[in-house]
């Protein structure tokens, strides 16, 4: 039931974000259904314990304009984020969601896909650098309180 699954992926959010940051129900089901070849969902059984989701941007950086919504002739993945369930934490989910992510990027090829990028918390900068990114620097999106990078 994709209802149910949308509950599921909205209460993981709701646990990775604080109230400021965390995206809401209707901007998750507009992300799952305007974009579902840009949404990665792990299940253990019936259960979401991750997932990863995106927009595409013809811009080459992450803006607030790039980040607003979805651009179907983008060829810029623009992550919007890499969740997953708090039982389920640092036991290495998120990198194997990444690799399994980029590897679908991949997959779509170059016209659908030129690059990935992501914008995260000074704390999950190590983890983004494992999983194949490369620190830009700080961003100039605003999205809460703390800055990003």
């Amino acid at each position: 039931d994709i209802a149910e699954i949308e509950k599921q992926i909205f209460t993981v959010e709701a646990a990775s974000y604080p109230e400021d940051e965390k995206a809401s129900p209707e901007s998750i089901h507009l992300r799952m259904h305007q974009v579902p070849h840009m949404f990665l969902v792990v299940f253990d059984g019936s259960t979401v314990v991750g997932y990863i989701c995106s927009t595409r941007s013809v811009e080459g950086t992450l803006t607030e304009e790039s980040i607003s919504h979805d651009v179907p002739s983008g060829k810029n993945v623009c992550i919007h984020s890499v969740c997953v369930a708090e039982q389920r934490r640092r036991q290495g989910l998120a990198l194997k969601m990444l690799a399994k992510y980029k590897e679908h990027l991949t997959s779509l090829g170059k016209d659908v896909c030129e690059r990935a990028l992501l914008m995260c918390k000074q704390n999950l900068v190590d983890l983004y650098t494992k999983g194949g990114f490369t620190m830009v620097g700080p961003s100039p999106v605003v999205h809460g309180a703390d800055q990003w990078f």
